[in-house]
């Protein structure tokens, strides 16, 4: 289960949302491609022996209905072990028994789970082929003979394999090896991010933002990173300290080396510093989470079914932290490629893949951003990073060692470690928003008009930073942008090259009005004509989810910002972006003054400044 925190937002103290499933670059374990909208997960606890969904069951009424005739059982014949078997089919609510067979052979009165749709089959003898036939009935009728391909059991050997192969799938001794070191002063390290974003440089004007010259210091920090924007791993040594293995009764989930995963734990710490959140450490209960996570092959997004497990030989502790890691992480991939040489692996890119899972850019459900709610997460204070060619794992959510599979490992270790890593403060002051309320390195929208999200504000009760808007505000936003050759005070910008103002009702999603807007609260982009203006792409919504309001700018102003710093000028301009935010009720009103935001009750004013962090790296 994961850790659950409320946190004040704009709108409402909201849940942390669950993850969604999407990834960017390759399709995802669901099959959304690249750029889907993301959606809350809202399954709790897998249930170990839920049946396959079916588009032919019907609804379940409030009781069962005897006048219709079943429907025909669709059902799967699992191997379990050596002497059992698992049948499961959908539910029908129209079936009160079921009439099954095996090898021809009536089994008398057999043990069903009518509400579940499944029937275990014990005392079965090892390494024999059976099949199976399930008749569904009620008191008047019943349905046509299912039936299903033959299965046998397991060798006795190999049932006992599996066993132990769920408690054994990767080398204790070589995964802490390559865990990454912990700071000397873990407190001070922890704190680096958010410390600079609460504090002041020598502008004096910009508390509660993120600074170009640390944002800088951190990039140029990345260990073990090639010379690509991206800083992915680059050595001699091979990506994996241990190798995958898929083969049933002798699965390895893989280690990846010490080297590869600092730099990965460092991007990603990078990344948290882009909103002032403290950075993490990479535990070894999540570290394994995360790659058998990976490495699994299974379906279910979110969710995967111990049945699909238990078919392929994976159950035990194994299989748990699959679960755990895939319904705490953001996940992206497909199928895993399991015939590639691991061995050989000498590179292995996922820093760019980071910055696409919670990367939204066309997509008209930004206000469901799973992705990027769990990425700012505030308080989490370790990550657990995993994959294989074909599938990703970067797991922020969890933290019980001793309940989520720090068993693994020893609980008690992996506690004592937990338990030195402070929680993460939530900012007692300015707003958190991706991109960054700041400065803000143009790259990591991953070559994207991506929208604005606010997470939340700090400040509680009668003492709030800004004031949250109520249902049925509305809401005007003006956005300028602003291009210019120097940084300093940009509080003082003035002359915007662009301006363009959207209005939004707070919690109604048909509410939103703009210039030219079509389908409601979205401008498609890329169109011409005045139907597109300033390339259209734009969006404003108060009507969020996982974010309480959400914005993006013009596709033209993002166009002219990627040719400019894309351009061999050695000195690209900077880019701002800025977005007030103007209510005719009590909302969006200042309380305790930060960056861009200097006078109570005055409107908020969120600023980002991009800029190119590989070249503009100077004074000015």
């Amino acid at each position: 289960m994961s850790t659950r925190v409320s946190t004040i937002t704009l709108m409402t103290a909201l849940a942390v949302a669950a993850l969604s499933a999407c990834g960017g670059g390759e399709k995802d374990a669901l099959g959304a491609t690249t750029g889907s909208p993301s959606a809350p997960i809202g399954p709790g606890p897998v249930d170990p022996e839920a049946p396959p969904s079916s588009p032919s069951s019907p609804s379940s009424p409030s009781s069962p209905s005897t006048s219709a005739t079943p429907i025909t059982p669709v059902f799967r014949v699992v191997v379990v072990n050596d002497t059992s078997m698992l049948l499961t089919w959908p539910v029908d609510t129209n079936t009160t028994r079921y009439v099954i067979t095996r090898n021809g052979v009536p089994i008398a009165s057999p043990a069903v789970n009518i509400s579940k749709g499944t029937f275990t089959d014990a005392g079965l003898i090892p390494s024999t082929a059976y099949t199976y036939t399930v008749q569904a009935c009620n008191a008047t009728s019943c349905s046509a003979v299912g039936t299903a391909p033959a299965k046998s059991t397991m060798t006795s050997a190999l049932a006992t394999a599996v066993t132990a192969n769920g408690s054994d799938f990767y080398t204790k001794s070589i995964l802490l090896d390559n865990v990454p070191d912990l700071p000397a002063d873990i407190p001070t390290f922890a704190a680096t991010p958010y410390n600079s974003f609460k504090g002041t440089t020598s502008k004096g004007n910009d508390a509660w933002s993120t600074k170009r010259q640390d944002i800088i210091t951190w990039y140029n920090a990345i260990r073990f990173g090639d010379n690509t924007v991206w800083k992915e791993y680059t050595g001699t040594t091979p990506v994996f300290a241990e190798l995958p293995k898929w083969e049933v009764g002798a699965y390895r989930m893989g280690i990846l080396n010490k080297q590869w995963q600092t730099n990965a734990l460092d991007f990603y710490n990078f990344a948290r510093a882009l909103f002032g959140a403290q950075w993490n450490y990479m535990s070894g209960y999540k570290t394994v989470a995360a790659q058998a996570a990976a490495m699994s092959n299974l379906n279910g997004g979110h969710g995967p079914s111990p049945v699909d497990a238990a078919a392929i030989g994976i159950g035990g502790p194994m299989f748990d932290a699959i679960a755990f890691a895939r319904s705490t992480s953001n996940l992206m991939g497909g199928p895993v490629k399991t015939t590639n040489d691991y061995g050989a692996m000498t590179s292995f890119p996922m820093n760019s893949k980071l910055a696409s899972i919670w990367s939204e850019s066309e997509s008209g459900r930004i206000a469901e951003m799973g992705h990027r709610s769990a990425f700012m997460y505030a308080p989490g204070r370790d990550i657990g990073i995993g994959g294989v060619s074909g599938y990703h794992t970067w797991m922020a959510y969890g933290g019980d060692p001793k309940a989520n599979n720090g068993q693994l490992l020893g609980a008690v270790e992996q506690k004592a470690m937990f338990d030195r890593w402070p929680v993460g403060p939530m900012p007692a002051g300015g707003v958190q928003t991706w991109p960054s309320h700041g400065y803000f390195p143009f790259f990591m929208l991953r070559g994207n008009n991506q929208a604005w999200s606010t997470k939340l504000f700090g400040g509680t009760g009668a003492n709030p930073t800004v004031t949250r808007p109520v249902k049925g505000e509305r809401i005007n936003l003006k956005m300028e942008y602003f291009v210019h050759t120097q940084d300093g005070d940009l509080t003082t910008l003035a002359a915007p090259v662009q301006t363009i103002t959207l209005t939004a009702v707070v919690g109604d999603p048909k509410g939103g009005s703009g210039p030219d807007y079509a389908n409601a609260e979205m401008i498609p982009s890329g169109g011409t004509g005045a139907q597109f203006q300033q390339g259209g792409g734009y969006y404003f919504t108060a009507n969020g989810y996982s974010f309480p309001f959400e914005w993006r700018m013009p596709t033209g102003w993002y166009n002219e910002m990627a040719k400019d710093l894309a351009s061999t000028n050695p000195a690209p301009r900077y880019h701002t972006v800025r977005a007030t935010f103007m209510s005719d009720g009590n909302g969006f009103k200042v309380k305790n003054p930060f960056y861009m935001n200097p006078t109570v009750d005055a409107p908020l004013v969120i600023q980002t400044t991009f800029f190119d962090i590989q070249r503009q790296t100077g004074a000015n």
